[in-house]
């Protein structure tokens, strides 16, 4: 299935001749490496790992990210276009599957220590994945006080004490990105990157 949005948009003042290439190729991919294995995706419930490498190559997977991290300079309306693209599809797991760095990543960039932020970040290139567990049996995704995981420091590591669900990747993820109590204050008490292989 495919969606047109094309004849339902109107002209974008905000739009140069950058963003129209970025949408030629980024449609070119979508439309070469998705579209037509989209349906059998959804049926089976997930997306090949040989696509992510596809995706990086295009740029998609590091689009906002540092350059020091081999990311793609983009401004929001890069992003529009990416999800007017990606939308097309009219399967919302491909998008959400194959974007998921893009809601596990920005912790470790926003709070991360450099150490990890070197290790994780350069990692959008399709090789390993990033996810984000926020979301605790009978407790919603509310980050607020009511968070029953702890991170208690350890040395030089916390050990993270807890139980998430619903993590979008997680399956596939090298790392999670995930909230935990730990006393400290400000956002970085709340946010760790998790080697769930490690767990």
């Amino acid at each position: 299935m495919s969606l047109d949005f094309d004849s339902a948009r109107l002209p974008n003042p905000h739009f140069t001749e950058e963003h129209d290439a970025w949408r030629a190729a980024l449609r070119s991919f979508i439309d070469t490496e998705v579209m037509p294995y989209a349906d059998d995706w959804d049926e089976a419930g997930a997306i090949p790992t040989e696509l992510w490498p596809k995706a990086a190559e295009v740029g998609l997977l590091g689009l906002g990210y540092p350059e020091q991290y081999g990311g793609t300079p983009a401004d929001s309306w890069h992003s529009w276009i990416v999800n007017e693209e990606l939308s097309r599809v009219g399967v919302g797991g491909i998008s959400a599957s194959l974007m998921v760095h893009g809601i596990g990543l920005p912790p470790v960039l926003n709070w991360g220590p450099e150490w990890m932020q070197a290790e994780v970040a350069p990692r959008p290139q399709g090789e390993k994945w990033i996810s984000l567990g926020i979301t605790e049996p009978g407790g919603g995704s509310d980050v607020g006080p009511k968070l029953a995981t702890t991170a208690v420091r350890d040395g030089d590591h916390f050990v993270v004490s807890g139980s998430k669900t619903y993590i979008t990747g997680g399956m596939r993820a090298n790392w999670v990105s995930t909230a935990g109590e730990n006393g400290r204050r400000g956002c970085w008490r709340r946010f760790h990157a998790v080697d769930p292989h490690r767990c």
